[in-house]
């Protein structure tokens, strides 16, 4: 009689590695990624997959549902794959799980023929009746076959299995719909009676029944992705493993941002303190994202008559303001057929659908085969782990791809809880940043969404933009403000501020839960280790900071990044990281035709931990190149900067890099908002 056993499925790593285009995920999944367009591409062609993963491996059983199988249905495998059993190897036997030709070998004859390190999944499914499965012996299988670079997948009673194989020694599992002795709970860090699917690293376990198996398995095709975490769902983190500096970054909540409600008349009061002559730069930014709320509040008129009168005082504010707010207010105006004449040239459609795409492409959003798998796991992130990070595609992504597939009434329902949030934070480049930079969302927001959460009503939106016309109208710039004077004798004090004061002036951007932001200081030694290994002279301003901490903590109240320690520096590609799309710019601007004579991005130090906002060197090399054809098309050197590191800081959520002018330049910003902040 043929007993549950196991499933997995892989390709041999020395073919894999030959496959263009593959993606190997630190070891734990196999398959080729067949869409060039896309690296978040989800299709699972399955001719010329097979083609290329040569035997697809199920344990089974004779007293397995079909339903047990639903898995490989959805990732569309069921007949693609070689079943393996403990002792019977007959088709027969197998024939009511509608597997057709699949190879069907026995644990002994895969043992001694396969070559177990080149597989990367372990799938155990449960059985109808649990006295036809021996836990003691299907586990002993399983500890033979399993690797550290597998992933296991087992539901129903096949938990059992899993757990007397050892491996969920220190794992929590999934013990809903389960009976366990105590035989079995003793063989687990812990078992969740509630949750029924847990991952914990590369163990997976779940009940069995047929919506849950589905759900498994739109779950693992996401993990493939690094969208889901290693721990999910993030009330078993929160219940087993809170509490840990290893805790995964999340969104803080709305409840503890105060919410200033901007209105017309604190803008107009916030103008008055500026000049025009010291504070273009600001007064253009702060009535800009003003004004484009207004416009997706649904007053776009208020929101152009508004932009008109920052244009006559600053007719060159868009250009300083660059394509990060050009491309959100030709979007807005797109959507209400309602563009004023600007300093500007209106672009054309082709610009328009140019601008569209490469937003999709940077938040990696999927070929139209793909979208509806992504979206169902997006609405299980969200329901199963209140994910609103939705890495890398973010809410306003999701979304994007919900209006896309024609879901809109879960498109409402996000674009509420997204238009909710940017309320609450009420950041200045919120609204711009998360919303108006989708093409589809500023069209969206015509309907009158946004208005439906902020509450401005129409007289209000009148007397806002007149407030604000008469602060514009009534700049001047000759005077320095007190507030400059404060700002100019902050930064020489942040500028000859030493290391060991100037880091720990951040420790009030901690997480409530830390005591600290900073970690123990790298040594000489260890510095000189990475840059050896490295083979590079790191910048001696990061140097400097190493020595006082090796690392630091994420910083959630201004959304910044945490730094790695310097043992874990590497080199990585820019296509790894999504970022080859992106030239060498040097933070001038440029016109397409120099933009393309640009070097592309390609090795980068990324010395940020992993999170929406990254920070990253340059090497000197490529930054030589760049100014190289920065020089050739009439820059100066005073434009260019003079060959060397160049520190660059992204967020996702951003169309264009922001170069930074040095490491130490980007922390006395930071030093500077922890000031403000306490």
């Amino acid at each position: 009689m043929m007993e549950i056993l196991k499933a997995f499925y892989g390709m041999p790593r020395e073919e894999e590695e030959k496959e263009e285009g593959q993606l190997n995920s630190r070891g734990l999944w196999l398959l080729r990624v067949l869409s060039s367009e896309s690296p978040a591409s989800w299709r699972l062609d399955l001719h010329e997959r097979y083609s290329l993963l040569g035997d697809v491996a199920r344990g089974v059983s004779v007293n397995t549902s079909p339903d047990a199988l639903l898995p490989l249905d959805r990732l569309r495998i069921r007949q693609e794959s070689t079943y393996v059993t403990v002792q019977d190897e007959s088709r027969d036997a197998l024939s009511h799980l509608n597997i057709g030709q699949a190879n069907i070998l026995s644990v002994t004859s895969f043992l001694s023929g396969a070559r177990i390190e080149s597989y990367d999944l372990l799938f155990v499914p449960g059985t109808r009746d649990a006295a036809h499965v021996a836990p003691e012996v299907a586990g002993d299988a399983i500890r033979r076959i399993f690797h550290d670079r597998m992933n296991a997948i087992a539901t129903g009673n096949a938990r059992i299995a899993l757990a007397a194989s050892g491996l969920l020694r220190d794992r929590v599992a999934s013990s809903d719909c389960l009976q366990l002795t105590d035989t079995y709970i003793e063989r687990a860090r812990a078992w969740d009676v509630e949750t029924r699917i847990v991952r914990d690293g590369g163990l997976w376990t779940a009940n069995d029944d047929p919506e849950t198996l589905t759900t498994l398995a739109i779950l693992y095709k996401a993990s493939r992705h690094y969208t889901i975490g290693g721990v999910f769902p993030l009330s078993v983190w929160d219940k087993y493993f809170g509490g840990s500096d290893d805790e995964p970054h999340r969104l803080p909540p709305t409840s503890s941002v105060p919410a200033s409600r901007t209105s017309g008349d604190d803008l107009a009061a916030e103008l008055g303190g500026l000049s025009l002559s010291d504070d273009s730069q600001e007064i253009a930014d702060l009535i800009f994202h003003f004004a484009i709320r207004l416009a997706l509040e649904g007053y776009v008129d208020q929101c152009n008559s508004l932009l008109t009168s920052l244009f006559i005082i600053s007719p060159n504010a868009m250009e300083n303001l660059g394509a990060p707010c050009m491309r959100p207010i030709e979007f807005v105006w797109e959507s209400f057929d309602a563009r004023p004449a600007v300093p500007w040239n209106s672009p054309s459609r082709e610009d328009l659908d140019q601008w569209d795409r490469e937003y999709r492409n940077i938040h990696h959003l999927p070929p139209d085969e793909d979208r509806e798998d992504i979206l169902e796991s997006i609405k299980l992130r969200i329901s199963m782990s209140d994910d609103w990070l939705l890495t890398p595609y973010t809410l306003s992504g999701a979304v994007v791809m919900a209006l896309d597939a024609g879901w809109n009434d879960q498109a409402r329902e996000w674009i509420l809880k997204l238009v909710q949030d940017a309320y609450e934070i009420d950041s200045n480049h919120v609204w711009a940043s998360r919303i108006a930079r989708w093409r589809p969302l500023a069209h969206f927001c015509k309907a009158g969404i946004v208005a439906e959460v902020t509450g401005r009503t129409p007289e209000q939106a009148d007397h806002d933009a007149e407030a604000v016309k008469r602060a514009i109208n009534s700049l001047r710039s000759s005077s320095t403000t007190s507030r400059t004077e404060q700002r100019e004798s902050s930064v020489p004090r942040f500028a000859d501020l030493a290391w060991d004061v100037l880091v720990p002036m951040l420790n009030v951007l901690k997480w409530e839960q830390h005591e600290t932001l900073l970690k123990p200081p790298a040594s000489s030694a260890a510095i000189r280790d990475a840059e050896e290994r490295l083979g590079i002279t790191l910048p001696e301003d990061y140097k400097q900071f190493l020595l006082v901490s090796n690392g630091i903590e994420f910083m959630p109240s201004i959304d910044a990044p945490g730094f790695r320690a310097i043992e874990a520096l590497k080199w990585e590609t820019a296509e790894e990281l999504g970022l080859d799309e992106f030239r060498v710019d040097l933070g001038c601007k440029t016109d397409p035709g120099e933009y393309e004579r640009l070097p592309k991005m390609a090795r980068v130090l990324v010395i940020s931990d992993d999170s929406e906002e990254t920070v990253w060197f340059v090497d000197p090399a490529t930054a030589r190149e760049a100014i190289h054809v920065l020089r050739d098309e009439g820059r100066s050197d005073d434009v260019t900067g003079q060959p060397g590191w160049r520190a660059v800081f992204w967020a996702n959520y951003l169309t264009e890099l922001e170069w930074l002018p040095s490491f130490r330049g980007y922390m006395e910003r930071l030093a500077e908002k922890a000031e403000k902040a306490k």
